[in-house]
């Protein structure tokens, strides 16, 4: 494995990093600053695809605004695609418990998007130009909203593609006489996914840069379509 780094600043000063990491700075500090579990959020898949969810939606809304440039702007959907698509999660590695409630992921996430945007546009991994982490990925947005909204749309994609499957093998698994015994857990499982499914409607349409009076107007078709889908669901 090379040993070769790159320098990156931040306001405390300079530090190496691998140059073969997408990550940056602010992870490097992160990681230094919280390690207390072990555990990197690239464990978990449906988080970290809700994160690039979440980028390409707002650089989409900052590029139909006129504040993204077309370039930058093709640079950063494409990183988020191939994310999303399962690429570079163990690029994903600040601890799962972490102070700053969720600023640490937010730039985790950044950096690596804005080096892979850079890469795709120049050749080279890293550095902050023509993409950078806060100026370009995370225009427009702050933790205190990235975060509850990748969170959303991470709960109600592990709900729809994981849990919800689980529940229908176990009913088939189970006689059924025993039928009448998983009918509370589908029930509550039904509910939470709605649930979950309106937050992360009305979340995402916030990150695509909708008023959100219009989320509010809407409240009733987007939860009648997510209980459309469950209810497919379940007859499979």
């Amino acid at each position: 494995m090379s040993d070769a780094t790159r320098t990156e600043h931040d306001l405390i000063g300079d530090r190496e990093i691998p140059i073969t990491a997408y990550w940056g700075v602010h992870t490097l500090r992160a990681m230094e600053n919280f390690p207390i579990t072990g555990i990197p959020i690239g464990i978990s898949p449906f988080l970290v695809e809700a994160l690039a969810a979440v980028k390409e939606a707002a650089a989409s809304a900052n590029h139909d605004l006129g504040l993204l440039d077309d370039e930058r702007f093709a640079a950063i959907r494409t990183a988020c695609e191939e994310i999303r698509e399962g690429a570079l999660h163990d690029e994903f590695i600040v601890d799962v418990i972490q102070g700053g409630a969720g600023t640490s992921t937010n730039m985790n996430a950044n950096e690596v998007i804005a080096s892979r945007a850079n890469e795709i546009a120049t050749g080279t991994r890293g550095g902050r130009s023509p993409i950078h982490p806060n100026d370009h990925v995370n225009m427009q947005q702050s933790s205190n909203d990235s975060i509850p909204t990748a969170m959303h749309l991470a709960a109600a994609t592990a709900l729809r593609q994981a849990l919800s499957p689980a529940l229908e093998q176990l009913r088939r698994a189970c006689p059924s006489s025993a039928s009448s015994a998983t009918a509370p857990i589908t029930a509550l499982t039904s509910s939470a996914f709605r649930s979950t499914c309106a937050l992360a409607t009305a979340t995402r349409c916030v990150s695509r840069g909708e008023r959100a009076f219009r989320c509010k107007a809407r409240p009733r078709r987007s939860f009648s379509a997510c209980a459309r889908r469950r209810s497919r669901l379940t007859r499979r």
